[in-house]
């Protein structure tokens, strides 16, 4: 693992904030991506790892920002706690990919492992890819164990914000195979 600070050769696993009750008790959601980014980060152990999310009505009213909720979630899950990075503060999609690049720096790392939930991967690889064009994004997508009336309801929400974003742009046509 490389601990100098420079980036350029890593792998980093970036695991996206969900949300959090105002305890500080993580969502089904979150958990879901804690256990695959587990799974995840055991088949590319030298990995570094970056978890998102700060504060908002809508995801974290809790005291700690829900990233750093994260972490914990998964070091109590048996990952190291040496690879985190600081967590990157942010509140929604697009702002997860900057403060992700503004925490990491440049050079950017070789390849990033971006693990999201299953019906967000999509819009998150598509806000990655801009703010990491140097990197490699291969897509890790958690499976959900949402409840179907919930599910469908979030599965709409990606399809209206996808249909938002630039049709020439769409960098998932051109994304790498997903993580093993």
């Amino acid at each position: 693992m490389n601990t100098s600070g420079d980036t350029r050769n890593e792998t980093v696993l970036v695991v996206l904030g969900g949300s959090n009750e105002p305890d500080g008790q993580l969502s089904q959601m979150s958990l879901d991506r804690c256990e695959q980014a587990v799974r995840t980060f055991w088949k590319h152990p030298d990995s570094r790892i970056l978890t998102t999310g700060g504060w908002g009505q809508h995801f974290n009213t809790a005291t700690k920002a829900h990233g750093d909720l994260m972490k914990g979630a998964l070091v109590r899950r048996g990952l190291p706690a040496e690879p985190f990075y600081p967590n990157a503060i942010s509140g929604y999609t697009e702002q997860d990919a900057q403060s992700a690049a503004a925490t990491l720096g440049q050079p950017a790392p070789r390849r990033i492992l971006l693990l999201t939930s299953d019906f967000h991967i999509e819009r998150a690889v598509y806000y990655f890819r801009i703010a990491f064009p140097a990197s490699e994004i291969i897509p890790c997508p958690a499976p959900s164990t949402l409840a179907p009336v919930e599910l469908a309801r979030r599965e709409a929400h990606e399809r209206t914000r996808l249909a938002a974003l630039p049709k020439a742009t769409h960098p998932w046509d051109k994304v790498a195979k997903r993580a093993e």
